[in-house]
């Protein structure tokens, strides 16, 4: 099968499994029959006119038919496995499907019982029995079965989820499989040889090396997201790449055979280790068709790689087309291989510049367009903050994979020293992530994408043409439109609903965030005004009764930029009276 056939044989398996419900399933049935009866006979009727090509399509064709009708009637199997009715209750033995998840009001987890998936909540009472268990420990579990409200029915989805397990009593028990003790202990010394570091620090630290990112905040989580950079909080390819730079001194010395077997071991082992996350898995499909195909001598072009590892890991679970994880990772990926050599041909400037720049844009370029259609928007800024971040993440991320592992080892004074260039990247890396983040660029539209992009081509061009001397009229004809287009939104006076219960209004002080009587989330209050490309503001008004009105103002100054101590809380029952003019300023 050529490389185009594979391409469009995998985006048609995409499309079956993600339109299950679309297609009957007598119709997969019989393609599935056909596809057989068509590459036997259609082969024979080639032979027989003597065309070689034309057997080789026929098979070709069938195979394409047979793995779209397989991934089309598994995705049907699955859905109808999640739609089957649920038990009222479970009671009796469970196994973590994912590491607890420890917050302020409780403990959540995927629990995996009576041969389902659940998402298990333990409230305060009970969240001491999962606080120290991992992915695949196992406990004696007793609680409810209800809906899952309020859930993207892609995630539920993508996660194999029957529903949400209120426990009302846990208990460890034992039993826990070999691999997921080696996967843990791997964890557990990571996070020990992380002990020097702070809360936060080693937040960021876990999920660049193996995607844990329990412990971040939701306003670290807005600053990566709004400075470009949360795909380093996700465990993806290029963390299995730094790991096959670690293991190189190694390989290099071995013959083919166990060069392959270690490349295969190093790639299960860290599928496990990273709790097999859908970008993960997409990625170990690559890595496995590239050791095959190098342990037969063969080389197989990158979009063939793509194409294949997605059929792979769709026939394996056809739901994970709905994860945005994999929906990125792929995209990212495909940008990567079509769009890096010719960037690299294109743009100006020494190739140690030149290659960067292109990797960063061909990344960005394949994620935006997903990104834009699932969250609404992305940072504009991506690529400067990717060009700064990406050399630390991946020292990070070898250090991790070597280091970190031996830290975990030692005493905790000897780590501390060995950590040291790990905590300067992950410094480095998070304030990368913050001072993109204050700039408050608003994420721009489909008009502002094309100013980039046209301003970016443009700018190009100019540099080619007239170089460093005429660097005033490529600056007019690259950023100026950019700048035009991307410039943020004027203040006006009219409030800006943000969430349930929360405004924005703009007075003679500045913006105020005005916040009505509920506890509010100040990752989307933050969310709100970088979207509006808002980078200060004055004060949180708190109508009476409402909490955390205060840790709403610390939280909004750590995240934008902080002018005279950051916004201030203050609680006011009514709304300042208006002016003659309607504004809320004195006259």
């Amino acid at each position: 099968m050529g490389d185009a056939a594979m391409v469009v044989t995998a985006l048609l398996a995409a499309l079956a499994a993600a339109g299950a419900g679309m297609v009957p399933v007598p119709a997969l049935l019989a393609l599935a029959v056909l596809a057989p009866l068509g590459w036997v006979l259609g082969g024979r009727v080639a032979g027989r006119a003597g065309g070689t090509a034309g057997r080789r399509a026929w098979r070709a064709g069938s195979i394409a038919v047979l793995l779209v009708a397989v991934v089309g009637l598994r995705a049907h199997q699955d859905l109808a496995g999640l739609s089957r009715p649920a038990p009222r209750r479970i009671d009796g033995m469970a196994e973590l499907g994912s590491d607890p998840d420890v917050g302020r009001f409780g403990a959540t987890a995927v629990l995996i019982a009576e041969g389902r998936r659940w998402w298990a909540a333990f409230d305060r009472d009970h969240e001491g029995v999962v606080r120290g268990l991992m992915t695949g420990d196992r406990l004696r579990v007793r609680g409810t079965v209800g809906p899952l409200v309020g859930v993207p029915a892609g995630w539920v989805r993508s996660r194999h989820l029957a529903g949400r397990l209120t426990v009302s009593a846990a208990e460890p028990a034992g039993g826990t499989r070999w691999w997921f003790r080696a996967a843990n202990a791997v964890h557990t010394l990571l996070r020990r040889g992380a002990g020097s570091m702070g809360d936060d620090q080693r937040a960021l630290y876990l999920g660049l090396v193996v995607g844990d990112d329990r412990g971040q905040s939701d306003i670290t989580r807005h600053r990566f997201r709004a400075s470009g950079l949360t795909h380093l909080l996700v465990v993806s390819g290029q963390n299995l790449a730094f790991l096959f730079a670690v293991l190189s001194p190694l390989s290099r010395r071995l013959g083919l055979r166990w060069r392959w077997a270690v490349g295969v071991a190093a790639t299960v082992g860290f599928v496990l280790v990273t709790r097999a996350e859908p970008s993960v898995l997409r990625a170990a499909a690559m890595a496995l068709v590239a050791l095959g195909a190098a342990a037969t001598g063969r080389t197989a072009p990158g979009i063939r790689v793509v194409a294949i590892a997605v059929l792979v890991v769709l026939v394996g679970d056809p739901l994970l087309v709905q994860s945005v994880g994999f929906q990125l990772s792929v995209a990212a990926t495909v940008g990567l291989v079509v769009l890096v050599g010719p960037l690299r041909r294109w743009l100006p400037g020494p190739d140690w510049l030149r290659t960067p720049v292109a990797v960063t844009v061909a990344a960005q370029a394949g994620a935006t367009p997903v990104m834009a259609l699932v969250f609404g928007s992305t940072s504009v800024l991506g690529v400067l903050a990717n060009l700064a971040a990406e050399p630390a993440a991946g020292a990070v991320m070898t250090l991790g994979l070597s280091v970190g592992l031996v830290a975990g080892l030692v005493r905790e004074e000897v780590a501390s020293v060995a950590q040291l260039p790990s905590r300067a990247m992950v410094w480095w890396i998070d304030g990368v992530a913050t001072v993109t983040s204050r700039l408050c660029v608003p994420p721009p539209g489909p008009a502002g994408w094309l100013a980039v992009v046209g301003g970016v081509a443009l700018g190009s061009v100019a540099w080619r043409r007239w170089g460093r001397r005429g660097m005033g009229r490529v600056v007019m004809v690259a950023v100026v439109p950019m700048v035009v287009v991307l410039r943020p939104p004027s203040a006006t006076g009219t409030p800006v609903a943000v969430t349930a219960g929360v405004e924005l209004r703009h007075e003679c002080r500045g913006w105020a965030v005005a916040v009505g009587g509920r506890l509010v989330d100040a990752a989307k209050v933050a969310e709100a005004l970088w979207q509006r490309g808002l980078g200060h503001v004055a004060v949180v008004e708190a109508a009476p009764g409402t909490r955390g009105a205060d840790e709403l103002a610390g939280a909004l100054a750590a995240a934008l930029r902080s002018e005279s101590g950051g916004p201030t809380a203050e609680a006011r029952s009514d709304p300042p009276e208006p002016s003659a003019r309607g504004s809320p300023c004195p006259r």
